[in-house]
């Protein structure tokens, strides 16, 4: 019996419940939290947790979803979003936005120093019978739309390659450069700064390490890079790194280094004493705030965070984060809101039958409870109602 009733004052309907193990009212309830809810959620996971949880594929009126994000997208916005059906928009239950987050100091800044780059590399060309040298040795720029231009396919396989190669050292030299000095400006304000470097690929990450370490860069810098599985030539994240932890490697303390990544350790990673960052990696709305991310914790001493970036424009940098600038919100759809309102009104009426059944007469002798069932169902009346009228029924 519950606390404080006596039982002969227990209506039949509340007492059937109770029996039942509490029926639709008394279910257990059940709070699932939710970390990076943008890309942890919304698929497959989501439908079999629901089916766990219910046995059906939407979630149940007795599951709460508590999810947490910096950039929620559409499909987070609709499974734990509050819908404004007034304004027709799904918005976070509550936003602490990055505007704000900047003003609190909780994070840093990332996009103050931000440097767009393409690099340009010289190729030695042989002069064609009866041509004339150019200008200095011969030596001319040169792209990949320089080595489309070459006659042959064989010629244009070569030059084609010649440019890759020649592109890709001018990369990695030029972000040893920037990596080198972003580093030593962090130790001479006393910081043990640290930098990531984001490329497109598994292969690249190893290629890149091999590269740099070519160019020198090993002897100042510790460079690794992280990757999952093995290349085809059998490398692996350990045997290019030579270390068994290379989490543990890029941490070490009051040691430069370098960390080369490729779809590992772009999201979710939290180290503070990043302060540089190489994009060689095209990067779009949530994902190109999520991976720039990785430099904007708060620490300490910490510098300004440069960045340096062969792969976005500027204007693309700033129109991924300004969707995510302020509060961000999702448009419904009207099928949505239909949607909702049909689950409403369904919700509402099995309210308005258990009242109903609950009105026993033993029930009603008590006037307090009488007063208060009278306000309970004349409550959800209007709100059956108007869950009609904004159905259109």
């Amino acid at each position: 019996e519950e606390e404080g009733t006596p039982a002969e004052e227990i209506s039949p309907g509340k007492r059937r419940r109770l029996e039942n193990g509490g029926g639709p009212c008394c279910e257990p309830r059940v709070a699932i939290l939710a970390d990076e809810a943008h890309r942890s959620h919304g698929r497959g996971m989501t439908v079999a947790l629901h089916d766990l949880l219910c046995g059906c594929a939407a979630q149940p009126r007795n599951t709460c979803y508590v999810s947490f994000t910096a950039t929620p997208s559409d499909v987070s916005l609709r499974l734990f979003g509050v819908s404004d059906h007034e304004r027709g928009r799904a918005e976070p239950y509550d936003c602490y936005p990055l505007r704000r987050a900047l003003e609190d100091g909780v994070c840093v800044d990332v996009l103050s120093q931000y440097t767009t780059a393409t690099p340009v590399v010289e190729l030695a060309s042989p002069p064609r019978a009866g041509a004339r040298p150019a200008s200095g040795d011969g030596a001319r720029r040169a792209g990949s739309g320089d080595a489309r231009r070459a006659g042959g396919d064989g010629a244009r396989t070569t030059a084609e390659e010649r440019g890759e190669e020649a592109a890709f050292s001018a990369k990695a030299r030029a972000a040893l450069v920037f990596v080198g000095a972003a580093l030593d400006e962090a130790h001479r304000r006393g910081f043990d700064g640290k930098a990531m470097l984001v490329t497109r690929s598994r292969a690249a990450c190893a290629r890149f390490v091999t590269e740099m370490r070519r160019l020198g860069g090993a002897e100042d810098i510790r460079i690794l890079c992280s990757f999952s599985g093995s290349l085809p030539g059998g490398e692996t994240e350990r045997t290019v790194n030579c270390a068994d932890d290379v989490l543990a490697a890029f941490s070490e303390p009051r040691r430069k280094a370098l960390l080369v990544v490729c779809s590992k350790l772009e999201t979710g990673f939290d180290e503070p004493r990043v302060c540089a960052m190489v994009i060689d990696r095209a990067l779009r709305g949530a994902q190109a705030v999520q991976t720039l991310g990785r430099a904007n914790r708060a620490a300490p001493g910490k510098p300004p965070v440069r960045v340096l970036d062969f792969a976005n424009t500027a204007a693309e940098v700033a129109t991924a984060f300004g969707a995510f600038f302020d509060a961000r919100t999702r448009r419904l759809s009207g099928s949505e809101r239909r949607e909702h309102g049909e689950r409403q009104l369904a919700h509402i009426s099995a309210r308005l039958l258990t009242e109903i059944a609950d009105a026993s007469p033993r029930a009603a002798a008590a006037a307090a409870a009488a007063a208060g069932a009278a306000l309970r169902l004349l409550a959800n009346v209007r709100a059956y109602e108007a869950a009609c009228e904004s159905l259109g029924a």
